[in-house]
C-alpha cells in the first residue's frame, strides 16, 4: 500500500514512474528496516533474562542401590533457559519445563547480576511458569495479543540459546510468523497441552525455551517453547505458546500463586470428517474415541463414536478446538453438548469436572531461611521416595551455610509444623511466614523438633 500511495502522489505531481525509478534509494529503505530491528532490541534488552536451573541426577553405581547394593550417587545437572520480566517487582515468565523439578534456580538479568529464585508458580499443562526473584525496579515487557498475529508478520526470538547469554544481555534472532494455530503432541504423559501455537522461522535453539517471541512493536506475542529438528539444533521450525486472553488469565493466576484449573469431561477425541450428516457448520467436529468410566461424559450417556458438533454454545471446529473449549469451561457447571449418533443429532448436558493430577494445577515453591520447600507433587514424591499417604511440605533445596543447613535441615525432610501451627500447604505456610521472627521451631514428619536460627 505504501508504494501504491507514493506512485499516485508522484503521478499527480506530474512525475512519471520512469523518472521516480532513478530516485529510489534501496539502501535508505534497508537502513530504516535495520533501525526498526535495533529499536526492538533496545526496547526488549532490559526485560529478557537468562535462567540457570539445577536438577539432581541420581544413580546407583552397584546395582539398584538397595540394601547391600551400594550407596545412591547424586549430582547436580545444570540446564539453561530464558525468561522475560512481566512485573517490575521481580516476576519472570518462562516455560514450566525450564524450571521443572529444579532444586536451584538462578535468574541472570541484563546487567549480569544473578538472583536466586525465592518462589516458583507453575502450570505444567500450559507449560508456563512464573519465577519470583527478590528484586525491585525491573522493566517489564509489554504483552501483546496473539489473536492479531498473522502469517508473514515479523517475529523476533530473544533469550539465552546454548547458554550464550548466561553472563547477561540477550541473543536475538529474526524471522517471520510461519503459521498460526499449530498443534504439537510432544509429551507422552499427555500432561502438557500444546495447541494453537505460533510457528516461526526465527532461529530457536536449546536455551531459548521460556524466552519471548516479539513483534515489530516490541510486544511479547509468545513464549518460545519447542523446535522441530532432526539435528537437535535450529532448522527454522520453532514454536511459541501464544500470548492471548486464556494465556493472560493463566499468567494472572500464577502471579497470585493460585491454582490453574481446567475443565474435564473424561473423553478422548479426534477430528471428525468435514463432510457428512454429523459435520459441524464450522468443520468436522470432534469424534469421541474413548470415555473414562464414571467420568462426566459417561454419566451424560455419551458414547464412543459420537460426533460432538457443539459445546457450551460454541460450534466445534475440530478436536483441538474442542479440547480448548472444555479446558476453558466453568468447573462444576452444566454445559450443553450437541452430538450426532448414527446420523441423528441430539443434545445433552454434562457437568464439567476439574482436571485431576498432581501436575495439572499450580505447583509452587517458597524459599525461606536458606531452604526451598515444595508441596507434595507426584514427581517430588517419586524423587524422595515419599509414600502416597504422607503429607507436609518437602524441603527440596538447602543453601550452604544457611540457617537451615546449620540447623540440620536436609533435602527430603518433610515439615508438618511451624511453631505451634500445622502447615500442610504453601498457602498456609505463606500466611504464617510474616509473623516469624527470631528462632523458630519446626516439626518434621518423624516428630523431631528442630530449632531454626534467625537469619
Amino acid at each position: 500500500m505504501r508504494w501504491v500511495a507514493l506512485s499516485v502522489l508522484w503521478t499527480a505531481a506530474g512525475i512519471s514512474p520512469a523518472q521516480t525509478a532513478t530516485r529510489v534509494n534501496p539502501k535508505a529503505d534497508l537502513e530504516a528496516l535495520q533501525a526498526a530491528f535495533a529499536e526492538v532490541a533496545d526496547a526488549m534488552r532490559p526485560s529478557v533474562v537468562a535462567i540457570r536451573a539445577e536438577r539432581r541426577l541420581r544413580a546407583a553405581p552397584d546395582g539398584d542401590g538397595g540394601p547391600g547394593g551400594g550407596a545412591v550417587l547424586t549430582r547436580l545437572l545444570p540446564s539453561v533457559g530464558s525468561g522475560v520480566v512481566i512485573r517490575e517487582d521481580g516476576m519472570i515468565l518462562t516455560n514450566e519445563h525450564v524450571v521443572q523439578d529444579a532444586e536451584k534456580i538462578c535468574v541472570v538479568l541484563h546487567d549480569g547480576s544473578s538472583h536466586e529464585a525465592v518462589a516458583v508458580h507453575a502450570d505444567p499443562r500450559s507449560d508456563l511458569a512464573v519465577v519470583e526473584i527478590d528484586v525491585e525496579g525491573l522493566r517489564p515487557a509489554r504483552l501483546g495479543d496473539a489473536s492479531r498475529v498473522r502469517q508473514g508478520h515479523w517475529a523476533f526470538a530473544m533469550g539465552n540459546p546454548l547458554g550464550l547469554a548466561g553472563g547477561g544481555g540477550m541473543v536475538m534472532s529474526q524471522g517471520i510468523v510461519s503459521a498460526v494455530g499449530q498443534k504439537l503432541h510432544l509429551d507422552p504423559t499427555e500432561t502438557r497441552y500444546y495447541g494453537n501455537l505460533i510457528q516461526t522461522s526465527a532461529a530457536i535453539n536449546p536455551g531459548n525455551s521460556g524466552g519471548p517471541l516479539v513483534n515489530i512493536d516490541a510486544e511479547v506475542i509468545g513464549i518460545t517453547t519447542a523446535i522441530s529438528t532432526r539435528s537437535g539444533a535450529n532448522e527454522g521450525i520453532g514454536f511459541a505458546v501464544p500470548i492471548e486472553a486464556r494465556t493472560k488469565a493463566i499468567i494472572e493466576k500464577l502471579l497470585h500463586g493460585e491454582p490453574v484449573e481446567y475443565g474435564y469431561i473424561g473423553v478422548g477425541v479426534r477430528t471428525a470428517p468435514r463432510e457428512g450428516p454429523c459435520a459441524s457448520s464450522a468443520g468436522g467436529g470432534a469424534v469421541i474415541t474413548v470415555i473414562e468410566p464414571g467420568s462426566p461424559a459417561d454419566r451424560a450417556k455419551l458414547a464412543v463414536g459420537d460426533v460432538i458438533f457443539e459445546f457450551d454454545g460454541h460450534t466445534v471446529e475440530d478436536a483441538d478446538h474442542f479440547v480448548r473449549l472444555v479446558g476453558a469451561a466453568a468447573i462444576n457447571r452444566p454445559a450443553g453438548i450437541g452430538y450426532c449418533r448414527g446420523g441423528r443429532r441430539d443434545r445433552t448436558y454434562v457437568v464439567v469436572g476439574c482436571r485431576s493430577g498432581s501436575r495439572g494445577g499450580a505447583a509452587s515453591r517458597l524459599s525461606w531461611r536458606g531452604m526451598m520447600v515444595s508441596e507434595l507433587t507426584r514427581d517430588i514424591r517419586r524423587r524422595f521416595a515419599i509414600p502416597a499417604g504422607a503429607d507436609g511440605l518437602v524441603v527440596v533445596q538447602v543453601a550452604a551455610n544457611s540457617p537451615a543447613e546449620r540447623a540440620g535441615i536436609r533435602p527430603g525432610h518433610r515439615i508438618i509444623g511451624v511453631g505451634d501451627v500445622a502447615v500442610g500447604s504453601l498457602a498456609r505456610f505463606g500466611e504464617v511466614m510474616p509473623g516469624l521472627t527470631g528462632a523458630v521451631r519446626l516439626t518434621l514428619s518423624d516428630q523431631r523438633i528442630i530449632e531454626l536460627p534467625s537469619p
